[in-house]
């Protein structure tokens, strides 16, 4: 199966704290050159002439006195604006409404111009002129029709938004009650002559001893998410969990086709991006990945995520050992990354959307990627051992009884299982599935 495209909303970001409406009147120009302003009043009446210079006389107070400087004022019939910086810009208000877009008045009308700081400077402009007229910001519809138009734009897909649907949430109610919570992802089992077999994997401890597991989706239309979502509890007598072949590798599986079949019943598609043997780095790749790479860890730490969108939550840190050497002896490798209970099942991944250094190839690879180096499957603790003093509140200065506490803490390093165990499942169902040859 593909990476599905992801459908971003259009968002239409409306700047602006007020409007301005102008009376269109293309006949009226005025210009004004070569006056020098200095410190004080200034009144601008004359010489206006018919000479429409370059451009509009006023796009915006800003542009139309570029040397304007903070605390000079400009005021014509009742409106008055002053210069503010903001953020190193100078800006016009009026009564604490910006109003650069503000276009001056024709009809001869008197333009006071307030300079406050001591130096000159020479004004020189001129342009058509459109009378303006303050109004109210819009709270209301208008009783107007404004046409609104629909803006058609391609979906942009970024590589967060394509990950962000290749986990769920493993909830595993359990005897008396409790519950308890891990990752899964999405992996497509090829195999071979187009067959697959789509899967979520994760740890084997993290669904031994449940009664169930729930699993939440996102739906799809047209190959897209969408905002439903559908729940799934599993039967031990349709939907089971199968392990590794060898009983000591933390990882299990679980066939998807049951429950994609059960929500067709519905009229209902399931999302999902899955892995596949793809994005597992081979011998010689792997030998080029160091200690010095980062990583992304994507699952449900602690439980956390958000559910109203459906979405895990992505981690990132960096490679602790390399991934090539077998840690301890055993085919893993450790992360230095925060990992707490809920992370068990998350993929680790190298995966940036920016150019990288190929170690093998010696070269700048001007592209992406996506590698997926392993799961995860636990975390290094260390224990703090105190004294706890129980002191009487009615005798705070009595001797109270002395308890020992013991804290586990973590260390922030993860044991992570070598993507290359999911490939021998991978050989198991080859094996299982095709017939033998004649």
């Amino acid at each position: 199966m593909k990476f599905s495209p992801l459908k971003t909303l259009l968002t239409v970001a409306t700047a602006g704290i007020v409007s301005f409406a102008f009376a269109m009147d293309s006949g009226n120009v005025i210009g004004y050159q070569g006056k020098q302003i200095s410190k004080g009043r200034h009144v601008f009446t004359m010489p206006f002439t018919n000479n429409p210079g370059n451009g509009s006389l006023a796009q915006s107070l800003g542009t139309l006195l570029p040397s304007a400087c903070e605390g000079d004022i400009i005021e014509f019939n009742d409106f008055k604006a002053e210069a503010t910086v903001v953020g190193g810009t100078l800006h016009w208000y009026s009564n604490g409404t910006l109003v650069d877009d503000c276009i001056l008045p024709s009809n001869g009308q008197p333009i006071t111009y307030t300079r406050k700081a001591d130096t000159t400077t020479e004004l020189s402009f001129s342009g058509e002129v459109h009378e303006a007229a303050l109004v109210k910001p819009l709270t209301e519809k208008p009783t107007t029709p404004i046409d609104v138009k629909e803006i058609k734009s391609k979906p942009k897909i970024f590589l967060a938004d394509i990950l962000s649907y290749s986990t769920i949430q493993v909830i595993c109610p359990r005897p008396h009650g409790t519950v308890s919570t891990g990752t899964g992802f999405f992996y497509d089992f090829s195999l071979g002559n187009n067959r697959s077999i789509p899967a979520i994997l994760t740890n084997r401890h993290v669904v031994d001893g449940s009664i169930a597991t729930i699993l939440m989706f996102s739906t799809a239309k047209d190959g897209l998410p969408q905002d439903e979502k559908v729940t799934y509890t599993t039967n031990p007598n349709t939907s089971r969990w199968h392990g590794h072949d060898d009983p000591s590798v933390d990882l299990c599986f679980l066939p998807l086709l049951p429950i994609i079949n059960h929500f067709s019943k519905q009229s209902k598609q399931i999302f999902f991006t899955p892995f596949s043997s793809n994005f597992i780095p081979d011998a010689e790749y792997l030998s080029g990945i160091t200690q010095l790479d980062d990583v992304v860890m994507i699952g449900y730490p602690n439980g956390i995520w958000d559910r109203v969108n459906n979405q895990p939550i992505f981690r990132r840190g960096s490679l602790a050992t390399r991934p090539n050497k077998n840690y301890m002896g055993r085919r893993e490798f450790v992360i230095d990354m925060p990992v707490y209970g809920g992370s068990s099942g998350s993929p680790v991944l190298l995966a940036t959307e920016m150019p990288h250094i190929d170690r093998i190839k010696h070269s700048m690879q001007y592209h992406g990627r996506v590698k997926l180096l392993g799961v995860v499957s636990q975390t290094f603790m260390h224990t703090a051992t105190g004294d706890i003093k129980a002191v009487p509140i009615t005798t705070l200065n009595s001797h109270g009884t002395n308890y020992s506490a013991r804290v586990s803490i973590p260390n922030n390093l993860g044991i992570v299982i070598n993507a290359s165990r999911i490939l021998e499942i991978e050989e198991s169902l080859r094996r299982i599935f095709t017939p033998p040859a004649k």
